[in-house]
């Protein structure tokens, strides 16, 4: 057997396999330096909501864990009937605290898996002087269906403007990522390509229409994209 035709065959025996790759850490941080989409700075004593989501493929299973919860001096609103919030996800130590993810050693788990391929939760906060958790992702995937992923937006207290946004596939998790100052150049011109597509091919339909759900779902208090469930 020629090498050509042993590295054909071996690109499709890759391509039938699926991969469980060891769980991934990204630490994600805000300060006062970081600049927002909206041009401004992240502001001590101003109210946010913070969201966290994990979208899926339909094909695997996956968790991101988030914990280390650092509001660098600010403080955490208790939760809201009006959070938006989505899917399978479970809170820690105390599920049932109105304190959510800003109760003491506070965990969030987002889960996906073939029936559920969306989880979303949200809660709001008054700022400090910087803003920081860890998520750990795992990482398994299928061949031949894009990688599930994790996305942390920051909104205003309001919910009506997206202010900062991380989306990490969870095969890239381990990758370093940009400096949240360059983050708001990144984002504002991938903002200009995904309005030129939306264009082209119209908007993009509700998770609930589609096997997988979208990379990431922008939120609001009036437009979610089904009933929400939290468990």
């Amino acid at each position: 057997m020629n090498r050509r035709l042993r590295r054909m065959l071996s690109g499709l025996l890759l391509g039938v396999l699926s991969t469980a790759g060891a769980p991934a850490a990204v630490v994600v941080s805000l300060d006062t330096s970081t600049t927002l989409l909206d041009l401004s700075l992240f502001t001590p004593g101003a109210t946010y909501y913070a969201a966290w989501q994990l979208t899926g493929s339909g094909q695997v299973n996956n968790t991101a864990s988030v914990s280390a919860f650092d509001l660098g001096g600010g403080t955490g609103l208790d939760r809201d009937a009006g959070d938006p919030l989505f899917g399978i996800f479970t809170l820690g130590p105390n599920a049932a605290s109105d304190a959510g993810v800003w109760q003491s050693s506070a965990t969030l788990d987002l889960l996906v898996n073939p029936l559920d391929s969306l989880s979303l939760y949200s809660q709001r906060f008054v700022a400090g002087t910087a803003f920081e958790f860890l998520v750990d992702f795992t990482t398994n995937q299928l061949a031949g269906f894009p990688p599930d992923a994790f996305t942390f937006q920051l909104y205003d207290g309001e919910l009506e403007t997206l202010l900062y946004e991380v989306s990490l596939d969870l095969l890239s998790a381990g990758e370093p990522i940009p400096e949240p100052s360059a983050w708001s150049l990144v984002l504002l011109g991938a903002a200009g390509l995904a309005a030129q597509f939306r264009r082209r091919r119209g908007r993009p339909k509700s998770p609930c229409t589609l096997k997988g759900a979208p990379r990431y779902e922008r939120i609001s208090r009036t437009t979610l994209p089904c009933t929400s469930v939290s468990r």
